[in-house]
């Protein structure tokens, strides 16, 4: 193939250009017109004599290689604006192949196409839905997460360690509304719904690890605001428009984004809010 050809070429002429380069010292600049005593004095490298594919081949590397294979080449476009394929021809490097009567057949066709699109009715509305096997069955556990290593079978059912006593199983259908109505039952579950929108709103959570709570979380910087949030949110039918109102009617959404150096001495990552923090904008 041309293209195996045109690289062998290439790592040859590599070859022969490192040899010519081995142990040969870098040149002061020439300044004036004597100082050139030779020809490499002017053009270094120049003499060498590189190996390159006959004029049949580099024609066959140029216009395959170069120009067909490239994806959707344009002929007024610059070979650098697009990427080459391998070996797969598409659009204008395809086209260009076909003769007189094939071109008038896909344009043919392509009008056809057109027109038939234009006929269509418009696409009708439709969503996306989730819906339960008529059988669910219960999984086996995996062992340390892995799917590849199952223990015994178990029901479905809420986190043990978050239940009173013995969890009691899921029946209706997959379970997915009851785990649902377990998580919201969650005294956390609210918290953390509350922690997330003041994040979006301030840039930092009252706990800022939005997603860990546990041990390892950061520690909250108002747990009583924290909680009055979540009573509030649950007070007000878990209405995310009332508590995001509740948020920006505060003093603390309203207060001034200037520096007052004495709270930056004491708190200078604002985690007290003691500011607004200017978004990027």
């Amino acid at each position: 193939m041309a293209g195996d050809d045109q690289e062998r070429r290439q790592r040859e002429n590599d070859i022969i250009i490192a040899k010519a380069l081995l142990g040969t010292k870098k040149k002061e600049p020439a300044k004036l017109p004597s100082d050139f005593v030779t020809n490499d004095d002017f053009c270094p490298n120049c003499g060498l004599e590189l190996k390159s594919l006959p004029i049949d081949r580099n024609s066959l590397w140029t216009d395959v290689f170069q120009r067909d294979l490239q994806d959707g080449f344009d002929p007024a476009q610059s070979y650098k604006d697009v990427k080459p394929g391998l070996l797969v021809f598409r659009k204008w490097g395809l086209e260009r192949q076909l003769g007189a009567d094939r071109r008038v057949y896909v344009d043919g066709l392509r009008k056809d196409i057109e027109a038939l699109r234009k006929t269509q009715p418009p696409k009708y509305a439709f969503v996306h839905g989730v819906a339960d096997v008529e059988k669910p069955v219960n999984l086996k556990v995996s062992r340390r997460g892995s799917p590849y290593n199952l223990g015994a079978e178990e029901p479905r059912h809420f986190l043990a360690i978050l239940s009173d006593g013995d969890p009691v199983p899921f029946t209706a259908g997959s379970g997915r509304l009851e785990l649902a109505d377990a998580i919201l039952r969650q005294p956390i579950a609210m918290r953390v719904i509350v922690n997330r929108i003041w994040k979006g709103h301030f840039g930092t959570g009252i706990v800022d690890t939005p997603s860990n709570f546990g041990v390892a979380g950061e520690r909250p910087t108002h747990p009583e605001l924290l909680d009055y949030l979540a009573q509030t949110f649950i007070d007000r039918k878990m209405s995310i428009k009332a508590l995001h109102r509740e948020i920006m009617l505060s003093a603390v959404y309203q207060s001034s984004a200037d520096n007052v150096a004495a709270n930056f001495e004491k708190d200078s990552g604002n985690r007290l809010y003691w500011r607004v923090e200017r978004p990027r904008i």
